[in-house]
């Protein structure tokens, strides 16, 4: 009954406006959609309407209806992009409006994807993969370099975290030296780095092979990362780039040639001699002693830009856990292990043992061990792997700290915050 309805109002053109437009005022929404959608197959007057609630409307929905209506009623998506791509408020509105753009030839299209992607949030998932779908067939270098102006970010390093999303989204090929740099940069979080590395791995570009490579030699788990990636793209997408050859020239993966350290975490004793937390928090810390003795910690954290990327980094840690957790992880790391770096046991058919963090389980296995240590192995030369059952830290007492020598670490750490 819609249908005829909808069908003998289209016919009667424009004679049927007066009465299609009170529907905009009925109390069902959906009726008011129906109307809108109806309006501009009226002619010229209700094409006005239409696009004046596009530009007018209070109501995001209604504009994104009115969007889509007009696009359906065969008007040009420019001009309609056009009076959305700056000033739209609706992050919905802006998605249609971007989508819209995929098939429009790149010289028509480019400045309204750049105003549309100045408008991008980090967090907005749903909103940066319209962006690029829109960027389909557009030249995403200049897109990049005018956004890089209008931000004016010269330093990879400075990259916003919307920044770095877009380029992970649209690939432009001159990012792919910046994203080795964003990848290299140690003052950077370790979420950032593997963004980077991430990033290099979504191109199908022959230009992002050498350059994944030298990140595959970057210490740490950005390196392993980007071992994982090449591994996995010389078996699909990359296999015509012959990553594997590569992978050998480099020395980074041969296995025919591999050679395996053995690296054993001793585990503590069964019972500390250090004091109770309660006792250890009662004394006083000194931040400046602390900052000399946590250079124990740097093997396995970061603290100030320095470390190894292999525990949790402790800037910020106590912040968000408190005093008494850190103490308690301190002296005794197996009480509770921190959330994603759980140990693995890896046993070997020549009877090595290594003890540490595995990053890919199929094969190669790579794992990571102290000190930011990476090996991948093979997995025809490995036994077993199984849970280690007890952290991969060294506790206080391992690691020869007093009690004031902790105390004095939570101080230098709290002193960062």
């Amino acid at each position: 009954v819609r249908f005829v309805g909808f069908q003998t109002l289209k016919a009667a053109g424009p004679k049927a406006i007066p009465a299609v437009r009170k529907l905009l005022e009925h109390p069902n929404e959906y009726v008011q959609a129906r109307a809108v959608w109806l309006l501009p197959l009226l002619g010229n007057e209700g094409l006005k309407i239409v696009n004046s609630m596009l530009g007018k409307s209070p109501d995001a929905q209604k504009r994104l209806v009115a969007f889509r209506a007009l696009r359906n009623a065969g008007q040009d998506v420019i001009p309609l992009v056009s009076k959305l791509s700056r000033q739209e408020p609706s992050a919905a509105v802006r998605r249609e409006a971007a989508i819209a753009l995929r098939d429009v030839p790149a010289d028509r299209k480019t400045s309204h994807l750049f105003s549309l992607l100045q408008q991008c949030k980090a967090d907005d998932r749903t909103y940066l993969e319209a962006c690029g779908i829109g960027a389909k067939g557009a030249d995403t270098d200049q897109l990049w370099l005018d956004l890089k102006r209008s931000a004016s970010i010269d330093d990879p390093a400075k990259w916003s975290a919307a920044f770095a999303r877009i380029v992970w989204r649209i690939r432009p090929p001159s990012a792919i030296d910046d994203l080795l740099n964003r990848a290299e940069e140690t003052t950077l979080p370790l979420k950032a780095r593997l963004l980077a590395v991430e990033s290099l791995a979504f191109y199908d570009n022959r230009r992002a092979v050498p350059t994944l490579l030298k990140a595959a030699k970057i210490n740490g788990p950005v390196g392993a990362e980007a071992t994982r990636w090449l591994i996995h793209l010389g078996n699909t997408r990359w296999r015509k780039f012959r990553v594997f050859d590569s992978l050998k020239e480099e020395g980074i993966y041969d296995p025919t040639q591999v050679k395996i350290t053995e690296i054993i975490v001793p585990p503590a004793g069964t019972k500390s001699k250090l004091p109770s937390v309660t006792e250890i928090l009662a004394l006083k810390g000194n931040a400046e002693k602390g900052k000399i003795t946590a250079a124990r910690c740097v093997m396995c954290h970061r603290i100030e830009g320095l470390g190894i990327d292999y525990g949790p980094s402790l800037e910020g840690w106590i912040q968000n856990q408190g005093d008494e957790k850190f103490v308690q992880s301190v002296v005794n790391p197996s009480a509770e292990i921190a959330h994603g770096y759980p140990g693995s046991r890896v046993q070997l058919k020549d009877g090595k043992e290594i003890h540490g963090l595995t990053l890919s389980a199929k094969n190669p296995l790579i794992v990571q061990s102290q000190g930011g240590i990476v090996q991948v192995i093979p997995s025809g030369k490995i036994k077993s792997v199984e849970p280690l059952g007890r952290s991969l830290m060294l506790s206080a007492e391992q690691l020869g700290m007093s009690a004031q020598d902790v105390v004095d670490i939570l101080a230098y750490l709290k002193s960062l915050n």
